[in-house]
């Protein structure tokens, strides 16, 4: 059987005929140590102080449409849905409230040439 030691973070091998002291027997039953040491056996793992939080209905994150649309802000199921900002391979951008993917609700939306409405928007 062969043995190991760890020098300054490098492992190095020894054949049987050259180990020293150390683990002879089965993993956990070093020389000078019985089953009960505290060194035998490993500690059990941390258990954590509070549960897992609830999966979110709602993320702020910002993606890239397929048509090179910008969108930054509220998703939920992975759609526009509260407040964000989507900006258009055409220069024109709208900030403001969304629901379902559509605007809906207050906000501003400017087009290239620089109009611009700010209002109210409802989905049909």
């Amino acid at each position: 059987m062969e043995t190991s030691d760890r020098v300054d973070g490098v492992v190095e091998q020894r054949p049987p005929d050259q180990q020293g002291g150390g683990c002879v027997a089965e993993p956990g039953a070093c020389a000078g140590q019985d089953a009960t040491s505290p060194l035998a056996a490993p500690s059990p793992a941390p258990q954590p102080l509070l549960p897992p939080p609830p999966p979110l209905d709602y993320v702020v994150d910002a993606f890239i449409g397929s048509d090179g649309s910008r969108y930054y802000g509220t998703l939920r199921n992975g759609v526009p849905s509260g407040l964000g900002t989507c900006i258009w391979p055409s220069h024109c951008h709208y900030d403001g409230e969304w629901r379902g993917g559509l605007m809906n609700g207050f906000g501003t939306y400017v087009w290239s040439n620089g109009q611009r409405y700010d209002g109210e928007w409802k989905v049909c």
